[in-house]
């Protein structure tokens, strides 16, 4: 009987009938002995008859997970934590790893109130003493909320 191996593996060492054949994927032997080719046949994902129609098993497509970050709190001797996972883009991931970022969780209203007095900082970086621009600025909360801005007088 003609014993076609239709695994995923590129090679296929006989351990299921002590045949003593190797057989590389998609390969045919020729098996004398009747009892040891349905011994290999009661094994169909791995084994067919090729005189019949088979076809080799779809080599699994590799999903490449996305970079993921773990939270995990300073006091870490409590017994009732759970590390957060979060997932975020291969270069955020990157930057974090160099220490170029770093990731700070917040409650809703803490955001809106980090937001609010970053907003009545003084900015007086460089590239912002220039003369003055009527610009929109997109951090203010009217912005976020959808309204117009207010103009100053």
């Amino acid at each position: 009987m003609r014993i076609v191996y239709v695994g995923l593996k590129e090679l296929k060492a006989d351990n299921i009938a002590g045949t003593g054949l190797v057989w590389k994927r998609g390969e045919i032997h020729e098996i004398e002995d009747e009892a040891k080719a349905e011994k290999l046949l009661g094994h169909h994902l791995i084994w067919q008859n090729a005189d019949s129609k088979y076809e080799l098993l779809p080599e699994p497509s590799v999903v490449k997970p996305e970079p993921r970050v773990s939270v995990i709190p300073v006091d870490a001797s409590s017994p009732y934590w759970e590390p957060i996972v979060v997932t975020v883009p291969g270069d955020v991931f990157d930057r974090i790893q160099k220490k170029e970022l770093v990731a700070v969780f917040m409650a809703p209203g803490d955001a809106d109130a980090y937001a609010d007095w970053k907003l009545a900082q003084s900015d007086t970086s460089p590239k912002n003493t220039g003369p003055a621009v009527e610009k929109v600025d997109k951090r203010k909360k009217e912005y976020r909320d959808g309204l117009e801005p207010k103009k100053a007088a």
